[in-house]
């Protein structure tokens, strides 16, 4: 990818870290952001091996057997007790459907968007733009349900939409490039 693809990545980052911030304060939040470090790191590796799968494999020879196992470690999990009380298999039809929406909209679509860059574009590139979610995720807060975002997602969104624009500008020099 090279150094300024590389400096687009830490930007992004960095845009991530500044957003993150603003919650330090609130444990409940700072727990959220934890959670979702974590959950970046998961996708950062899967994207990485996944880069290698892709270029061997079909879409659905890759989608279909990685779906199948998070669904069933999913259905294990949701047939254990929660540590909080209750369980999700006893919530209200509505709750189904909104999981179940949540599933095929941004989980398989979406990640099946992405799984299918991964034979086009580097994994870097890919998991860079993953961090523009939270951006996209304020913007959608805000518009629909007109929540105000502090002024760190303010500010930290504008940087990593930078670092994803810097990223994605030299993929596509790079693409263009005669070879």
């Amino acid at each position: 990818m090279g150094a300024l693809g590389w400096v687009g990545v830490v930007l992004a980052l960095g845009g991530g870290i500044v957003i993150v911030s603003g919650d330090l304060a609130d444990p409940q939040s700072a727990l959220g952001d934890g959670l979702a470090l974590v959950g970046a790191l998961a996708a950062a590796v899967y994207f990485l091996a996944g880069r290698g799968y892709r270029k061997r494999l079909s879409l659905l020879a890759y989608v279909v057997p990685v779906y199948a196992s998070c669904a069933a470690v999913l259905g294990i999990l949701l047939a254990l007790p929660s540590p909080y009380g209750g369980s999700p298999l006893g919530l209200a039809p509505r709750e189904h459907i909104l999981f179940l929406a949540m599933a095929l909209v941004p989980m398989i679509l979406g990640h099946t968007v992405l799984n299918w860059a991964l034979k086009y574009v580097t994994a870097p590139v890919i998991a860079t733009t993953i961090v523009g979610e939270p951006v996209g995720s304020t913007l959608l807060a805000f518009f629909i349900l007109a929540e105000t975002p502090p002024a760190t997602a303010l500010a930290g969104g504008i940087i990593v939409i930078a670092g994803i624009a810097l990223v994605a500008s030299v993929e596509a020099r790079r693409a263009s490039a005669p070879t």
